[in-house]
């Protein structure tokens, strides 16, 4: 009797050990992914941190480089299963494509340390700034007048530059194509109006060793202001050069 208790005990013994161990070897396999993880992300690039790096350093650019403006960023969402080596140097960014004014652009950044990659990011430039727009239908031939220009926040990221920010440079001109009302007012679309056309009489003004002499002209050619047009004197019937200087009047250097 007091053997058979003795084995019984020793049994118990045997499989409680088995027991314990077979717990310490699943707490111990349960516990390696986790180290294997957390050894695996810090070898790793942080794609959200690339991410605001790249926003950051595209607002700093395009305020540096725009003046007078409000400058929005968004850049695209990376695929988070992007797996990047963490680079042992700072990463290099350069931004693709036109650096001052476009809207949709990428930039590439490069590791070039001992585990090199690279990587384009697209983002969005949104440049917001006050530029010149119409009050109202404009149409061709039609002379700017302040009434027709106001000023309005728009946003210019896809522009190319040649827009008006005030009216001051526009009005007094002529616009060469239609422009309907709210529409950004493009320096390509307007040009000094014509002055002088062909066959007006005009003054001749010019000057002969310091005297101011004044002549009646017939114009053989249409001129915009500070443009050289040909003159025909009504008397001499001499033809001369001579700049538009306004409505009537031209001016030469005898």
């Amino acid at each position: 009797m007091q053997y058979f208790s003795f084995t019984l005990n020793s049994y118990s013994l045997k499989q409680a050990a088995r027991y314990i161990t077979h717990i310490l070897l699943a707490h111990l396999f349960l516990m390696l992914p986790a180290v294997y993880a957390s050894t695996t992300d810090a070898a790793l690039e942080n794609i959200d941190h690339l991410k605001k790096q790249v926003a950051q350093m595209l607002m700093q650019h395009y305020s540096n480089s725009i003046k007078q403006a409000r400058i929005e960023v968004s850049v695209a969402t990376l695929d988070p299963r992007l797996k990047l080596a963490k680079c042992d140097i700072p990463a290099a960014m350069k931004i693709n494509g036109n650096k001052k004014r476009s809207s949709n652009i990428t930039v590439r950044i490069s590791c070039n340390g001992q585990s090199p990659w690279s990587i384009f990011v697209p983002a969005k430039i949104d440049i917001y700034q006050t530029v010149a727009t119409t009050t109202r239908d404009i149409y061709k031939g039609e002379i700017l007048t302040l009434d027709d220009i106001t000023t309005e926040e728009r946003n210019t990221g896809s522009f190319r530059f040649g827009f008006a920010k005030t009216a001051a440079p526009l009005i007094g001109n002529a616009v060469t194509r239609n422009i309907s009302s709210g529409s950004v007012i493009r320096l390509s679309h307007i040009s000094k109006p014509i002055m002088i056309s062909r066959g007006d009489k005009l003054t001749l003004e010019s000057s002969i060793q310091g005297l101011a002499v004044a002549a009646t002209v017939i114009a053989l050619s249409k001129g915009k202001e500070g443009e050289q047009i040909r003159v025909k004197n009504t008397q001499s019937k001499r033809i001369i050069e001579a700049f538009v200087i306004a409505p009537g009047r031209v001016a030469s250097h005898l």
